[in-house]
């Protein structure tokens, strides 16, 4: 009588991939990644980047206005700007869009109609512009 020893089945069950196949599925994935990351560098770096070179607030009558003038220093795009008014504690904030080529450079004015609190005089309101890539 001769004694065969069988040894239990594993529950985990081992996949044998040829080494051609590895290779391929390995150099596979460095593709795809490295597209994924070009792509997100590519869009990224590739957006306007505006900046407001002047601002200027001015008073006439019940008006207030703020010109701004904005550059683009990266890629061509759509660009926010925005203008705000600051009086006796209270805000007023305006925006438009605009399309800006590289190295171009816009000006826009904001209009804000004011009125003022009793004892407030045009001379405590202060403005600010930002511009951001949209």
């Amino acid at each position: 009588m001769r004694f065969v020893s069988q040894q239990p089945e594993s529950p985990s069950t081992t996949i044998k991939i040829p080494m051609r196949k590895s290779v391929i599925i390995a150099i596979s994935i460095v593709v795809i990644a490295v597209v994924i990351g070009a792509s997100i560098i590519f869009f990224a770096l590739n957006r306007p980047l505006p900046e407001i070179i002047a601002q200027n607030g001015r008073q006439n009558g019940y008006k207030f206005y703020v010109d701004v003038t904005v550059k683009n220093n990266g890629a061509s795009g759509w660009v926010k700007v925005y203008g705000q008014i600051d009086t006796a504690g209270q805000f007023e904030k305006q925006e438009t869009r605009m399309y800006l080529g590289n190295s171009e450079s816009k000006s826009y004015t904001f209009t804000f109609d004011i009125t003022f609190p009793e004892g407030v005089s045009g001379q405590d309101i202060t403005s600010t512009a930002w511009a951001t890539p949209d």
